[in-house]
């Protein structure tokens, strides 16, 4: 007989598996977020002293420009997580946020530059990603953002929907030029 049964086949090997769960794709996830957050909200200080009222403008548009390219584009997207150590999103993210807000964008980078240097080992045996390929990572990454909830700069402060700019329809006879 030609045919060959199951038993006495070669073992075939499994195929390759389109998708594997990565712990750290959830940490990652949560990071999104917490830039998501950072670029289309805004803050004002409940009382600024008058040495930080100086420090309260900013180019909202620029703000709603990089918040739009981060989720929308790939060309501002991607640079984000391939970058190893400090630069692109430090540089361009922190010269948009209110700058009160820039300690929040220090420690998201440094956040950031961890789930790299973890990606990137972990990567090395893909055959060895499992659910403990991020341990020790979510006390790191847990801590760091206790760090931006306990900021001493970011107390006292009021989290709101960035706005968007009028229009020419919401301007009356008595605007002369929206003031941001």
């Amino acid at each position: 007989d030609a045919t060959l049964d199951a038993s006495s086949s070669p073992a075939a090997s499994p195929p390759p598996v389109p998708f594997r769960y990565n712990p750290l794709h959830d940490l990652e996830a949560l990071w999104w977020v917490a830039v998501y957050f950072l670029l289309k909200r805004e803050i004002y200080r409940a009382d600024p002293e008058p040495e930080q009222q100086a420090a309260t403008e900013w180019d909202r548009e620029k703000q709603r420009e990089w918040g739009e390219g981060v989720f929308y584009r790939t060309d501002y997207r991607c640079p984000i997580m391939i970058t190893q150590g400090r630069g692109y999103f430090y540089s361009n993210i922190s010269a948009v946020v209110h700058p009160t807000m820039r300690p929040v964008v220090r420690i998201l980078d440094s956040i950031r530059q961890d789930l790299v240097r973890w990606y990137t080992e972990c990567e090395k045996d893909p055959s060895s990603i499992d659910f403990s390929c991020a341990q020790g990572l979510y006390k790191r990454f847990t801590a760091k953002l206790s760090e931006i909830k306990d900021h001493p700069q970011l107390q006292d402060i009021h989290v709101v929907p960035l706005r968007a700019p009028p229009t020419l329809e919401s301007l009356d006879a008595n605007t002369i030029a929206w003031t941001g």
